[in-house]
């Protein structure tokens, strides 16, 4: 299935027409220039059956010769569209009997009902027997009701005939009964959901409280976003938080200038500057371990600095030890 969406210019709400109103709004433009894109198209692409739910008098006219059902929600209260369906030979059924009966007392007798719930059919054409069940099923919780044909076995008899003639099924109450138990359960649902003590209470609470405290504290953001204004400044008179981050970029600039111009001699320094530094290095070091050698024969032979010559050879003296005296006292 596809889906064509077909655009409505601004004004056609003016052409909208409610049950119970006085007056009928005049031919909008907008509304035939709307259905005549809608049914150009409709014809390109082809239909086997067109079902047409607009209740406008365009709608009508303009699906002349179209294999369409027309389906008249409301009751016969635009002149109108009561003109269009009068002289149309196409297809109208309504949703109501007491709707039909309105159109036909206005001349339209050819408008049909189309009735709730499980249209008349042939029993002989469908196969549903006396023991076939059935009951109301619903979709989703509160949802549009449908009917649900169960079971059947093919060599059961027929489904008898109501009073009237025709077959009747009764379907289960407990379906009804179902639905009510439903929506007390929603609405439980929705009692404990709005309730004081409910997740939904407690967050509506905390954004009245920070509601309260936005108003209360809205001097300090005031001065808060002034205080941002003023670091931040406008077009024509910037801030002192754009002039600092100028200044910051004029330094790394000029940073950037200094380095290209210390390149060069870095460069020479760590070539043949660093080998003169080595060499100076070495001549240091040999130069130290001649003045220790120095220092530590001056430390040794004092005299041969003033007097010159060799280190006099001395004799080692030997001491005898003396006897100890022991004196016995009795």
């Amino acid at each position: 299935m596809d889906l064509v969406e077909i655009a409505v210019a601004p004004g056609a709400e003016e052409a909208l027409m409610m049950p119970g109103s006085s007056r009928e709004p005049p031919a909008s433009p907008v509304i035939r220039r709307a259905f005549e894109l809608l049914f150009e198209e409709l014809r390109r692409r082809g239909a086997d059956v067109v079902s047409q739910h607009a209740f406008d008098a365009e709608a009508i006219e303009m699906s002349d010769g179209l294999p369409v059902l027309h389906t008249l929600h409301l009751p016969p209260i635009s002149a109108r569209v009561l003109g269009e369906v009068v002289k149309s030979r196409a297809a109208f059924a309504t949703v109501s009997e007491s709707c039909r009966r309105a159109w036909a007392k206005a001349g339209a007798g050819q408008v049909r009902t189309l009735r709730n719930g499980v249209p008349v059919f042939t029993v002989d054409n469908v196969p549903i027997r006396k023991d076939t069940y059935v009951r109301l099923e619903f979709t989703g919780l509160t949802g549009v009701a449908s009917v649900a044909l169960k079971g059947g076995d093919p060599l059961a008899g027929p489904l008898a005939e109501g009073a009237d003639g025709i077959p009747t099924m009764i379907a289960d109450p407990s379906a009804t009964q179902d639905l009510s138990g439903a929506a007390r359960e929603l609405i439980s649902k929705l009692d404990r959901l709005v309730s004081d003590e409910s997740a939904l209470h407690r967050s509506l609470d905390n954004i009245e409280a920070f509601t309260v405290s936005l108003r209360n504290n809205s001097d300090r953001f005031d001065r808060i976003m002034s205080g941002l204004e003023g670091m931040t400044g406008s077009a024509d008179k910037p801030g002192e938080l754009v002039e600092a981050v100028k200044s910051i970029r004029m330094a790394a600039d000029n940073l950037d200038k200094r380095i290209d111009e210390m390149a060069p001699g870095l460069t020479h320094f760590t070539g043949a500057g660093l080998k003169n530094l080595e060499a100076l290095i070495s001549d240091a070091r040999r130069a130290v371990s001649t003045a220790e050698i120095v220092f530590r024969n001056i430390d040794q032979n004092p005299s041969r600095l003033l007097f010159g010559g060799a280190p006099p050879q001395t004799s080692p003296v030997v001491r005898q030890q003396q006897p100890q005296q022991r004196a016995v006292v009795r």
